[in-house]
């Protein structure tokens, strides 16, 4: 007898991995149902507030009683689910803050009773997991998949006017993936720097407006957006650290080098897929691997496809 399965997740249509993530899910998975997370956000200072507590008062208006209830995300966790998925453990200078423990804390508890099973992306969160609470029990190793079939869907075209283009994609975030330590390496060189997605963008621009070589594309259609990647010269990236990495193996894919910052934790979880660069020798290495290209398109196929995952995910189920 099939179980019955609920999915909680954020708007299918809003930007971000997260978002991919209960998106991809949302649509491959066979027969489920789909609830989307009641937030109400409010920005104040560039900063979202009110969320979490929305969240919470909220929760019993849900309703779910299905057999499975997964939560796609802990940190809007719904206190009832027995799945849910841990995307990354990444907090500011390592530690973690108030904020973020009290969002955990109720998936932690019911975890700790052994009445939850959590789902990661990769080795490197289940490590997480094991340094900060000591124990991968019911901890599930599941990589998120990418919809190939999608990115070939899409007629890609060309889209820049200028040569020498490196492109710098993703959400724009001053802690986590920090666009400023790349732009202020680059403005004034013979490149053109591309900063293609979404978060603050208009601060980025507005800082570095008097920079000829940089340019701005906030919230781009996907068309757009995988045009920008296939047809650079070079994508780079500098994260303190992912859950996944989506757009890493996006532009893979799409035949590009990737150069990120070095650090433990991208070599763990990117391995030789990617260049690492440190800040002694960025702009070194950018000329170095300018315009070259790879081929890990039948890997990638194999290792992080959308099937790979929805099977992997009701095997944890069935668990």
């Amino acid at each position: 007898m099939s179980k019955s399965i609920t999915l909680i997740g954020y708007n299918i249509k809003s930007s971000g991995g997260v978002a991919r993530y209960s998106r991809d899910l949302r649509y491959n998975m066979p027969n489920v149902n789909y609830r989307e997370l009641f937030k109400k956000e409010i920005i104040y200072n560039n900063k979202k507030h009110f969320g979490f507590i929305s969240n919470i008062l909220y929760q019993p208006f849900y309703h779910i009683n299905t057999d499975i209830i997964h939560t796609l995300t802990t940190t809007q966790f719904y206190y009832k689910a027995n799945v849910t998925t841990l995307h990354d453990l990444y907090y500011k200078k390592d530690l973690q803050t108030v904020a973020v423990k009290t969002a955990l804390a109720p998936m932690l508890f019911k975890w700790k009773m052994g009445k939850l099973k959590i789902i990661v992306p990769d080795e490197l969160v289940k490590e997480q997991v094991k340094k900060y609470y000591h124990t991968t029990n019911n901890i599930y190793v599941v990589h998120h998949g990418i919809d190939y079939k999608y990115i070939d869907s899409l007629k890609l075209y060309n889209p820049f006017t200028t040569k020498n283009n490196i492109v710098i994609a993703g959400g724009v975030d001053f802690m986590r993936r920090n666009q400023i330590y790349l732009l202020d390496k680059l403005r004034n060189t013979e490149y053109n720097v591309y900063v293609i997605g979404y978060g603050f963008m208009d601060i980025l621009q507005e800082k570095y407006k008097n920079y000829p070589n940089f340019y701005f594309y906030k919230n781009p259609g996907d068309i757009d957006f995988y045009s920008y990647l296939k047809y650079s010269d070079l994508n780079l990236y500098n994260t303190i650290g992912e859950g996944f990495g989506y757009i890493i193996y996006e532009s893979l894919y799409l035949g590009k080098k990737i150069l990120i910052n070095d650090n433990p934790d991208n070599k763990l979880l990117f391995g030789d897929y990617v260049n690492y660069y440190n800040d002694g020798n960025l702009l070194e290495l950018v000329d170095y691997y300018f315009k070259k290209t790879d081929n890990y398109k039948n890997d990638l196929l194999k290792n992080y496809s959308i099937k790979n995952m929805v099977d992997k995910t009701l095997e944890v189920y069935n668990i």
